[in-house]
């Protein structure tokens, strides 16, 4: 499978990771790897470059996913491509740490995911789950779930006394 081609001339590449450097990723090869995670982490980082390089011209710079082969799996890194460099991407401007938004993203997956598996485990019912979890994840950080998710202000567990 070839390479697709340049998405605009004399562009550059550069890998920045799967998450900000100074964050936990999935590691391939590990016992616990978790591929989708692995995905979702990537998409969770490209939407925060894309918060701290906005308002870039979607003509110079983009992020995308990528997949690399490893001898113990597949895994993942997200990449920067830029254009025609009009100084819109700087390395030295790629966040170290998630943002609160991406927080709250991650809260969200792993509780979604939690839920799942109690679901396949049969652990729990259907019904069971809460209807923030039951859908889409919220469109951080627009909806009034997803705000008050990061604020702390909406419970990850809904109360049974609700």
């Amino acid at each position: 499978m070839g390479r697709a081609p340049p998405i605009w001339s004399n562009e550059m590449e550069y890998e920045l990771g799967p998450v900000p450097y100074e964050e936990a990723c999935e590691q391939v090869g590990t016992p616990d790897y978790n591929v989708s995670r692995a995905r979702h982490q990537c998409a969770m980082f490209i939407r925060q470059l894309e918060r701290v390089f906005r308002p870039a011209r979607p003509d110079s710079l983009s992020f995308v996913r990528k997949s690399f082969p490893h001898e113990f799996g597949t895994y993942f890194e997200v990449v920067a491509i830029v254009g025609h460099d009009d100084g819109s991407f700087s390395e030295s401007a790629v966040p170290a740490r998630w943002d609160y938004v991406a927080q709250a993203e991650l809260l969200w997956w792993d509780r979604r995911e939690a839920y799942r598996v109690a679901l396949d485990r049969s652990e729990i019912t259907a019904d069971e789950i809460p209807p923030l979890y039951r859908r889409l994840m919220p469109t951080f950080p627009d909806s009034p779930e997803a705000c008050g998710m990061a604020l702390g202000e909406v419970p990850l567990v809904e109360s049974a006394e609700a």
